[in-house]
């Protein structure tokens, strides 16, 4: 009787203290060859979220390229959609709503077209359902 109480104490201690999710934005970040990107998902949940993407040189300088494109794929479903083109919202920082249709991990094929050329970095993502 008394271990059964105990073990009725420690899941309930388990489940108060088992970590909710992240509490702010997850950020990601890579580098290609000119550039630095870092990547800012508001809530990486199902459905639509918005992914704000931060491009730098290689000296940390805001860049200005003429498209930035984020695709998610999900290669272990065979999830993978159409790039999506980002609004730029301030100097090096870029701005769209992506969908993500189901939980798992996920990868976000950012890419930067500028004077250097066409360059992309893959960064993973969790997605909670």
């Amino acid at each position: 009787m008394i271990s059964c109480a105990a073990a009725a104490v420690a899941a309930l201690v388990a489940w108060l203290a088992w970590p909710s999710g992240p509490a702010g934005p997850e950020v990601l970040s890579a580098a290609s060859a000119d550039y630095r990107v870092e990547v800012s998902v508001a809530v990486p949940r199902v459905g639509t979220t918005r992914v704000e993407v931060t491009v730098t040189d290689r000296a940390g300088r805001p860049a200005a390229p003429a498209t930035v494109t984020v695709a998610p794929v999900m290669p272990a479903m065979g999830h993978a959609f159409t790039p999506v083109a980002l609004t730029p919202a301030e100097p090096g920082r870029h701005r769209a709503d992506v969908s993500l249709l189901m939980a798992g991990q996920w990868e976000l094929t950012v890419a930067v077209a500028g004077p250097a050329g066409r360059q992309q970095v893959v960064l993973p993502l969790t997605v909670r359902g």
